[in-house]
This record gives C-alpha cells, sequence and structure tokens, in this order.
C-alpha cells in the first residue's frame, strides 16, 4: 500500500484518531508553514473490549503519540495528552469504558507522566512493556 492510499484509508475509518501537535510559538509567525510548527502527533485506536457489550476500550500507545527531540522534557506531552483526553471525553460519539497505554519499560519519562500526571494505573507488565489502564 503506497502512502497516499494508507493516508487515504485513515482518513475513511472511525476506529482512530490522530493530533498534530503545533508548537503555538513558531504558529502564529508561520501560519503559511505549519509544517514547522509541528512537534509531534497522538493517535488513538478504539477496540471493542468485549465481543457481545458495547463497550469500547481506546489504545493509546507509547510509539501513537511522539515527540521530536528539540522539544522534549518541557512538559509539552503532558499538556498535549491532558488536552487529548478531553476532547476524547467530550467528543467520541459513543462512551469509552477505559484508556489503555503502553509504553516501553525503557522509557521511564512516559511511565512517570502516565501514572504520576495523568492517572493511569499500571494493568501489566510483559517482556519490554508497561500497560497501563484509566477508567473512564
Amino acid at each position: 500500500m503506497s502512502e497516499y492510499e494508507a493516508q487515504k484509508q485513515w482518513t475513511e475509518l472511525d476506529d482512530r484518531l490522530t493530533f498534530i501537535l503545533l508548537d503555538r510559538s513558531i504558529l502564529p509567525n508561520r501560519s503559511r508553514r505549519a509544517v514547522a510548527a509541528m512537534i509531534g502527533d497522538i493517535n488513538l485506536f478504539l477496540t471493542p473490549q468485549y465481543e457481545d457489550s458495547g463497550d469500547k476500550e481506546a489504545a493509546l500507545c507509547e510509539d501513537k503519540y511522539e515527540l521530536f527531540q528539540r522539544v522534549r522534557g518541557q512538559g509539552l506531552a503532558a499538556e498535549a495528552l491532558a488536552g487529548f483526553l478531553q476532547f476524547v471525553g467530550q467528543h467520541l460519539p459513543h462512551k469509552l469504558s477505559s484508556l489503555v497505554a503502553k509504553v516501553s519499560m525503557e522509557n521511564k519519562p512516559s511511565i512517570r507522566l502516565f501514572q504520576n500526571r495523568l492517572g493511569f494505573v499500571e494493568r501489566s507488565r510483559l517482556i519490554e512493556e508497561h500497560s497501563f489502564k484509566l477508567t473512564t
């Protein structure tokens, strides 16, 4: 599948959501060049939690949110994810039963972010990954 086809398919599916993160200090000065203001993205994937129930669970994986190296350590991930979670809670057409975040065991800043700042609780540990859950 070509990149164009993948992007087209992405816009037609209703089981995912993407936010492009922009640096507001750059954007007002270069409104025609929003690409220069891009600092990362957040993606959410909806999955049925139980076969027959209407419950939905959303997966938010570490590799599904990304901040570019130049802006890491500035608290922007916490701000962006908090806003993203608020948007999801207010605007999705169906209520989510929970949100799941999967984070590499090596990524200590992301682990602290989900546990300490966003209120996620550790759900499991696999060989290379922590799984955190937030019940909505």
